[in-house]
């Protein structure tokens, strides 16, 4: 990070701001995503009950663009409280497809969607090394056994106990974007329930909007997005988390991308969620979700684009996952 620091100095000290001429060309510069990639929440706690997540502009700068993506996670829940308990500790895996296709110069059709799967998994000694080797304490990780999945809600002397899944689908987003003005997008999205297996499926329509603006910051390889959104889900079928599901959501980002060199990008996006549940006193349950999402893009001009990131949860609160590895692909055309 101190290189990174370095680099970033380098650039700023010999740049000085642009005009707004400038700007408006360096903008028109950056590539055929101009922002982070799509984040999307991983913890089934939560995106099985809110439709939010952080989307860059999406409008194609041609006529369609697609991404596909891989995350690989490691989760690490454990709250043995009274009268209610909640454990996850599993690996999960999501194969994400999007796309959005021009149908005005201000107006795209988006839709995204895929499979999941959780796992017992492999990674726990490899974490463990980690966390040891910055002096990161996990509590919850030392009183589980390696490798070893779990996953439930417990209420009093009631259990939902959800098992593994191979190969499922994911629920699907379909959604309308406007472009309001140049840099700003307002995508509003309906999730279809196409998941089925209880404790990764929402259950029911999910409903969302959300505003995405997106500036260079100071100077032209500096870019800042940020995003505001409010969504909506119908209690569900939850089994004992039922009656403690919220239904009103709302979320910020705020993230920046930085043009090292005409083809590689560095992005950082810290994402927030309100709570996803209320009053079953589990902490990460009932308080805000805070995730930081982070990684290189390499552009290609061809209008191909692959990145490589980790999410970490920095703070501890919120249901956001341990680490999350990705690796995506986009193109646009």
């Amino acid at each position: 990070m101190a290189h990174l620091h370095a680099v970033l100095l380098l650039l700023a000290a010999s740049t000085s701001p642009p005009d707004a001429e400038a700007a408006e060309a360096a903008w028109a510069a950056w590539s055929d995503f101009p922002g982070p990639p799509i984040f999307t929440p991983m913890d089934p706690l939560e995106y099985e009950r809110s439709a939010l997540f952080a989307p860059p502009v999406l409008q194609p700068k041609g006529c369609f663009a697609f991404s596909i993506r891989f995350d690989y996670a490691s989760a690490i829940q454990l709250y043995n409280n009274n009268p209610n308990s909640v454990l996850l500790d599993a690996e999960i895996g999501h194969l994400t497809f999007a796309g959005a296709l021009k149908v005005s110069p201000s107006v795209f059709l988006f839709a995204m969607g895929g499979v999941q799967g959780a796992y017992a998994g492999f990674l726990d000694n490899v974490l463990n090394w980690y966390h040891g080797l910055f002096g990161i304490p996990y509590p919850q990780r030392a009183e589980r056994p390696i490798n070893k999945f779990g996953y439930y809600f417990q209420s009093g002397g009631a259990r939902d106990t959800y098992k593994p899944v191979g190969l499922t689908l994911l629920d699907t987003t379909l959604g309308v974007g406007w472009m309001l003005a140049p840099k700003l997008q307002l995508l509003t999205v309906v999730v279809v329930p196409t998941a089925w297996v209880d404790g990764y499926a929402a259950h029911t329509v999910q409903f969302g909007a959300m505003l995405t603006w997106q500036t260079p910051l100071f100077w032209s390889w500096l870019q800042l997005q940020t995003t505001l959104g409010v969504g909506a889900t119908p209690q569900a079928d939850g089994g004992l988390l039922e009656k403690y599901q919220n239904v009103v959501f709302g979320s910020t980002s705020v993230g920046l991308k930085a043009r090292l060199t005409e083809h590689n990008y560095l992005y950082a996006n810290f994402f927030f969620q309100s709570p996803i549940y209320h009053h079953t006193g589990d902490p990460p349950l009932d308080v805000v979700d805070g995730s930081l999402d982070f990684g290189w893009t390499f552009h290609w001009d061809s209008g191909w684009e692959f990145w490589a990131g980790i999410t970490e949860n920095p703070v501890d609160n919120g249901i956001a996952l341990d680490v999350v590895f990705t690796f995506g692909v986009r193109f646009g055309l």
